[in-house]
């Protein structure tokens, strides 16, 4: 494959050279050492695309999108000069390009435990803060946010993935503290990893897959009230409504799909996603 795309290469800058003319936009031309061929994206393979991801970055912004106008006072009108202002949101392990597109709507602090050295704050423009923390020991008062956000983090609070301190309960101690940081009334939403019942495990130390009833009761054990959730599907042909292939459905839904798939094993990649409230 390495010689297939360097004997590519090779192909193109020649021909590309040999069709070069003065009235080009531009005309000095470098070879990149590190070219490569960007491989077709296969529609019938989903095009290439993360869709766990992509469906649940798409709930979460409307989410989002709600809560901002709920609460116009922490929208930020620049993106620049924001230092002055107050910080209400919080995210705890999520994929930084999506929560940056939160950020620029209002000032966020962006936890990671795999920031180093430990305990480190670096100010990205004023207005997103990364810090050095782990989940299960949040270093913020009872209270100081109204929102915070872990998506597709929860599941590896704990298993040292990430250079965080090994603990079996470490999703159990991330969520409550989420909870303790939060106040009363605050929003939490999360997502995670999910397959049906009786498949719940530890894939160590990858992650943890967790069923509905499962991450359900974590949540408001730890004194959540879950007002909203929805489940993201990858694409595939096993699971239809009104004759055409689903991506996203609800819980009851989810359930009787996996109950109608006697092989479990197969079902595909699926994300729970949630919005709670601290009561």
């Amino acid at each position: 494959m390495i010689d297939d795309v360097k004997t590519r290469v090779a192909s193109d800058l020649a021909k590309y050279r040999s069709m070069m003319s003065s009235d080009d936009s531009l005309t000095r031309l470098e070879f990149d050492e590190g070219s490569k061929i960007s491989m077709p994206r296969n529609a019938d393979e989903g095009l290439s695309v993360d869709w766990i991801y992509t469906i649940q970055n798409m709930i979460v912004a409307r989410l989002f999108r709600r809560f901002i106008d709920a609460n116009p006072a922490l929208k930020i009108n620049r993106l620049t000069r924001r230092r002055d202002e107050k910080t209400f949101c919080i995210d705890i392990g999520s994929q930084i390009e999506f929560i940056s597109v939160l950020a620029s709507e209002t000032n966020y602090v962006i936890i990671d435990p795999s920031i180093q050295p430990p305990g480190k704050v670096l100010t990205v423009e004023p207005g997103m803060v990364f810090m050095s923390q782990e989940a299960q020991s949040l270093k913020f008062k009872d209270g100081s946010f109204l929102w915070a956000t872990s998506l597709h983090a929860i599941e590896h609070f704990g298993l040292g993935r990430y250079g965080d301190t090994v603990d079996p309960k470490g999703d159990i101690r991330g969520i409550q503290e989420i909870h303790r940081i939060l106040q009363r009334q605050g929003i939490f939403v999360g997502s995670v990893p999910i397959v049906p019942e009786g498949q719940e495990h530890v894939a160590f130390n990858k992650n943890r897959k967790y069923s509905i009833p499962l991450i359900k009761k974590i949540i408001e054990d730890a004194g959540f009230q879950i007002e909203f959730e929805q489940v993201g599907l990858m694409p595939t042909d096993m699971l239809h409504r009104d004759g055409q292939p689903t991506h996203m459905c609800s819980t009851d839904e989810y359930k009787q799909f996996t109950d109608a798939i006697p092989d479990k094993a197969r079902f595909p990649e699926s994300v729970y996603v949630w919005l709670a409230r601290k009561t």
